[in-house]
């Protein structure tokens, strides 16, 4: 981007937009972000399935007095393996959300402006304001 020119006071010239940027085509595909926010929800409840609490209790007598600390341990690191599993699970859930939501904005938007511009038989487009 370019920036324009300022004035002394370092405000832009009267009329002058902020910023020229060239037109360039941008595409976005709605179909194709659903399909990507679906795959993430689908990716979340896969990890989710892993991510379930696992009782050592049972285990006691097997492990008994001497394998009571091994026993220990390994409950802090399953719990610890549950509540990681548990966090990718709500981002992967969580950009799912965020990409359906994104997808619905741009349609939206897209629809409010196509609503707002017609094709000139040159092929221009002319915003009707």
């Amino acid at each position: 981007m370019t920036q324009n020119p300022t004035t002394a006071s370092g405000t832009l010239a009267a009329g002058t937009p902020a910023f020229r940027t060239p037109a360039s085509p941008t595409a976005v595909s709605p179909d194709a972000l659903h399909t990507y926010a679906g795959r993430q929800s689908t990716t979340a409840e896969r990890v989710a399935a892993h991510a379930g609490a696992v009782d050592v209790g049972p285990l006691t007598m097997t492990f008994g007095v001497i394998g009571a600390e091994f026993l220990a341990a390994l409950g802090e690191v399953l719990e610890s393996r549950r509540r990681r599993l548990a966090d990718v699970a709500a981002r992967h859930r969580r950009i799912g959300t965020e990409t359906a939501t994104a997808a619905g904005s741009y349609v939206a938007a897209d629809t409010g402006a196509g609503h707002t511009m017609t094709r000139t038989g040159a092929g221009d487009i002319e915003v009707m304001v």
